[in-house]
């Protein structure tokens, strides 16, 4: 196993602490929440074998016969609201995840570090989400995703 991808099953693994986090809010909320289980790629070549169908799904709200995918995407920065938001844009994530998603996510959820408030960039506004290539921090690696004008997020307290 090369160590790129070790250090990729290390935060695999520790970003269910907020995937957890968001379903007990959703909970809280009223919807009935699922979270598949995690499948783990033996090796970097075999990692599109193990690609997730999303990480919650709750019943819709407009249609509670039809699950929404929900994903969520902790990162490193501390924020509670759009007024402390410290970045000119919001990343949503990975372009080709975004562009292979099945089916498409209700909404992405950007979670701050300790995991108090998010920031949700509902899928119906992709039109107004821009592509940006750079270095990725936590790897090295030059990604390109998909970000949002932080304006068009809509920032939740996950403790209420």
């Amino acid at each position: 196993m090369s160590e790129q991808h070790d250090k990729f099953l290390k935060r695999l693994d520790g970003s269910r602490v907020a995937v957890f986090r968001v379903a007990e809010w959703l909970h809280s909320k009223g919807y009935t929440v699922t979270i598949p289980s995690i499948s783990y790629a033996p090796d970097a070549s075999k990692h599109m074998d193990y690609v997730d169908d999303g990480d919650i799904f709750i019943n819709r709200p407009e249609d509670k016969s039809k699950l929404a995918r929900i994903e969520v995407k902790h990162i490193d920065t501390d924020f509670d609201c759009r007024g402390n938001w410290p970045y000119k844009v919001m990343f949503v994530s990975n372009k080709d995840a975004v562009d292979r998603a099945d089916p498409e996510p209700f909404f992405y959820i950007i979670v701050n570090k300790e995991m108090t408030h998010g920031g949700i960039i509902y899928f119906k506004t992709k039109d107004q989400w821009t592509v940006k290539t750079g270095k990725a921090n936590n790897t090295g690696n030059i990604e390109t995703n998909y970000a949002i004008d932080p304006d068009l997020v809509k920032f939740v307290d996950l403790r209420a």
